[in-house]
């Protein structure tokens, strides 16, 4: 019995396509993990065989692989729990994938598993749904915390899953679970404090200019020292206030946030509150 489920990786500030490939074979019962898995890969196999074993389902005998393609690329972070554990069900349950109805023998599948089968959110997660919407992908299950966000992507139908018990349930019947608890998302990011740009910048005192660059840069606005069109920050500040709302986009704040996630230095930490000022601006005005 053999599957594969498809999934993603942050690599760098881009998503990449990994697919887990799931072997159940005759022989001693064992867990084999191959793929050129980081340390936290390595620890899903106790996360998923005790998710697996608390959602009621029982573990099939025998040898199970899992590998992790492209085998070339390191594989980090928890973002495969929920792919090798569908694999694992997939593997015993197969599904018809060309008379898969809604596609979901296709979706991509995201998500760190808790012991007891409850899905976590996973950093960079828009970074992947973006690469995967530009490879023409069209659904993903994610975990539910974060289903906002996969949906900032156009194009892409969004499974939001709070349970490995519903993921399985809607492999099983394509039943997309009821959303609950509070909606979290921009519009729940409280707003920024009043001396917030002077805790921010607080080293650049009597330095306007130098201020400006900082905050442009950080934001990727129009005329930041990285702008290709140093006559975009002329025309952005000439406008009228109700026309240029600090340049927010869909895909400037999409960007914005995939560079906030992607970053494991303080810069991210430096950048967390501007970001979250953006991505509330759009959401408030769309």
């Amino acid at each position: 019995m053999a599957t594969n489920i498809r999934t993603g990786a942050l690599a760098g500030i881009d998503g990449l396509s990994v697919t887990a490939e799931v072997d159940i074979s005759r022989g001693l019962p064992g867990f084999h993990l191959v793929g050129l898995p980081g340390a936290e890969v390595r620890e899903s196999r106790e996360r998923v065989l005790a998710a697996l074993r608390h959602s009621g389902l029982r573990l099939p005998v025998g040898k199970i692989t899992v590998n992790l393609a492209p085998a070339g690329v390191r594989k980090q972070g928890a973002s495969f729990d929920l792919a090798i554990a569908m694999g694992i069900v997939a593997a015993t349950e197969p599904i018809d994938r060309h008379r898969s109805p809604g596609g979901r023998s296709q979706a991509l599948f995201l998500g760190e598993l808790s012991l007891f089968g409850e899905l976590r959110p996973v950093r960079g997660l828009l970074a992947i749904v973006l690469a995967a919407a530009g490879r023409g992908e069209t659904r993903v299950v994610v975990p539910a915390s974060q289903a906002w966000e996969a949906a900032l992507v156009d194009g892409v139908a969004v499974v939001g899953v709070a349970t490995l018990t519903e993921a399985i349930g809607w492999w099983r019947t394509g039943r997309v679970p009821p959303a609950s608890g509070p909606r979290s998302g921009p519009a729940s990011v409280p707003p920024p404090p009043e001396d917030c740009m002077d805790t921010l910048l607080g080293g650049l005192r009597g330095q306007s200019q130098v201020r400006k660059a900082a905050v442009l840069t950080a934001t990727g606005l129009p005329g930041s020292t990285t702008s290709p069109q140093p006559r975009a920050s002329a025309r952005w500040a000439t406008s009228p206030p109700a026309d240029r709302s600090m340049g927010v986009t869909d895909h400037r704040a999409s960007m914005a946030r995939v560079l906030n996630e992607s970053s494991a230095s303080g810069l991210g930490r430096w950048r967390k509150a501007m970001t979250a000022a953006l991505l509330r601006t759009r959401w408030r005005s769309s």
